[in-house]
């Protein structure tokens, strides 16, 4: 939830103490000014010390080796292994876990990995191939863990809600090319061949021409939360794009405010951000 929500601010308030933690500089889940009364705040930078060397799953489900770039900015700031090793040092002081031998030397939590998590074996070595190694998964070797043994396809019913009615259209965020979940290295995104802008709302053709759009005209959005309550962003572009009429999509996490605390979907308790109703006017 957007730490903008003002419930989600208010309880925040209230907490005895947090430990929020931000592996990206950017609005982050506290929300702005103070934290709560007894609260710490370590910004996530860099590597745990000189030895530890990182490591990264990639979109291909390729794990290598990761090296960091630059030098922290501070001798203060620590990684995000040693808060979390010093977290449970301080929960749990008497644990037998040597949380500091691991944040020295990373080599020694992959080797821990390596002998409890199948497909990890001899981790450290792997792991330090020029491209890494691909980490096995069942169903690409076509192997499928099922009772016929062959790959099983279900069918789930559609919301009853899929019409967002007169005049709306269905909102769904996702993200660019050059993005890593939150974290936006530019505002190019050559998957749908835009560069420089990510204040858009890509919509079908013809629900332009009924509002009276061309491409890149300023509009606002306004979305209705199934509690009736309305969030608004202003000023974004209207960007033609081979979507379903009736249906828009837009870049998370900047319109991730339109989903409301009520948003949220009754199987996972996930708020609905690609299933948002919303209205786009010319902006005023």
């Amino acid at each position: 939830m957007s730490a903008s929500d003002d419930r989600s601010s208010e309880t925040q308030e209230r907490m005895l103490g947090a430990v929020p933690g931000s592996v990206a500089l950017g609005r982050g889940p506290s929300p702005a000014g103070e934290f709560g009364r007894h609260e710490y705040h370590h910004p996530a930078a860099g590597w745990g010390a000189a030895r530890s060397v990182g490591h990264v799953l990639d979109a291909m489900s390729m794990v290598h080796i990761s090296y960091g770039m630059r030098e922290p900015v501070s001798p203060h700031l620590r990684s995000e292994c040693a808060i979390l090793a010093g977290m449970a040092r301080a929960t749990f002081p008497a644990s037998k876990t040597p949380w500091e031998s691991y944040v020295e030397n990373y080599d020694r939590i992959r080797d821990v990995m390596a002998q409890v998590l199948d497909g990890f074996e001899d981790f450290n070595e792997r792991v330090r191939h020029p491209h890494g190694f691909r980490i096995t998964q069942a169903a690409r070797e076509r192997g499928f863990s099922t009772p016929s043994g062959r790959a099983e396809f279900s069918t789930a019913a559609l919301p009853v809600d899929t019409d967002p009615g007169e005049g709306r259209l269905m909102l769904a965020t996702l993200r660019s090319h050059d993005q890593f979940n939150t974290t936006i290295y530019s505002n190019d995104d050559r998957y749908r061949g835009l560069k420089g802008l990510r204040t858009v709302i890509f919509m079908n053709e013809q629900d332009m021409r009924d509002r009276g759009l061309d491409e890149f005209d300023l509009i606002d959005i306004t979305s209705i939360s199934s509690d009736g309550s309305r969030r608004s962003v202003y000023g974004y572009r209207a960007v033609r794009y081979e979507v379903p009429q009736g249906c828009a999509a837009g870049y998370m996490p900047e319109l991730n405010v339109l989903c409301g605390i009520a948003d949220y979907s009754s199987q996972s308790g996930q708020p609905v951000t690609k299933h948002l109703t919303v209205e786009v006017t010319p902006a005023q």
